[in-house]
């Protein structure tokens, strides 16, 4: 939330991105969308996911980005304006990357510093019904990866399970929200496990779903954004669309 009102980026793997405009109802603003570009990345992407969230101690604030190699990367402050270039780079304060297996080729990753702490979670191609979490541990005056445990995917349609796109985000809350492709969510707190919302959405169409996140300082803190990409009908090009759905609160314990 900025001067600006409240907002959401849609990102390219390559870096091309756009900020779209959320009114006090949780929907789309018919403002117009502002264009903009990552610089410094073109040696790593395609990138998997990005969030933005507090870059070290100091509290300041920007874009965390994981790559599908495993790198972590930020883009410090704030974006830059209408077609401009934001510069970023390693993550100062992150660990270089994942805490991936040798062969492992993630499918799925989110990262963020919760409290004190940096938080992974990652969907790798030999699991990939797992989400794996895992913090760091300062032990000694070295940075070492700890498991927190692992949770399963939501899922509706379990024959589609291993193939649906996955998509995660961290919530400044400390909480986990998990999204596929096949239609189901779940929102879970990592204190404890329990489930604090979940549910199936309406799918569109599940080729043009991409990833999904929870609308921060909203009036509904289970109102969670979608990003489409919809064929435009030329044979290669697609548009993004940002269509909003909200999921039931309950609460269970669903830890392993």
């Amino acid at each position: 939330q900025t001067g600006g009102g409240r907002q959401v980026v849609a990102l390219t793997p390559r870096g091309f991105g756009a900020v779209a405009h959320i009114d006090d109802n949780d929907k789309l603003s018919p403002r117009a969308t502002t264009p903009f570009s990552l610089a410094g990345i073109q040696s790593l992407a395609p990138f998997l996911s990005a969030s933005w969230g507090a870059l070290g101690t100091s509290h300041e604030e920007g874009l965390l980005l994981v790559s599908e190699s495993g790198r972590l990367l930020a883009c410090p402050g704030p974006r830059p304006l209408a077609g401009g270039n934001w510069q970023c780079g390693p993550a100062v304060g992150f660990p270089a990357s994942l805490p991936l297996a040798t062969g492992s080729r993630v499918i799925a990753a989110t990262l963020a510093r919760i409290g004190d702490r940096v938080h992974v979670a990652l969907v790798d191609h030999h699991s990939p019904d797992v989400v794996a979490l895992f913090a760091q541990e300062n032990r000694e005056g070295n940075s070492e990866w700890s498991t927190l445990g692992e949770l399963r995917l939501p899922q509706r349609d379990v024959s589609a399970q291993t193939t649906a796109r996955v998509s995660l985000a961290f919530t400044d809350a400390g909480e986990i929200l998990i999204a596929t492709g096949g239609g189901s969510l779940v929102q879970q707190r990592l204190l404890d496990g329990a489930t604090i919302a979940s549910g199936d959405y309406p799918l569109q169409s599940k080729d043009s779903w991409r990833a999904a996140c929870l609308l921060h300082n909203g009036p509904m803190n289970t109102t969670v954004a979608h990003l489409h990409l919809l064929k435009t009908g030329q044979s290669y090009s697609h548009r993004p669309a940002i269509v909003s759905t909200t999921v039931a609160k309950h609460q269970s314990l669903l830890f392993q």
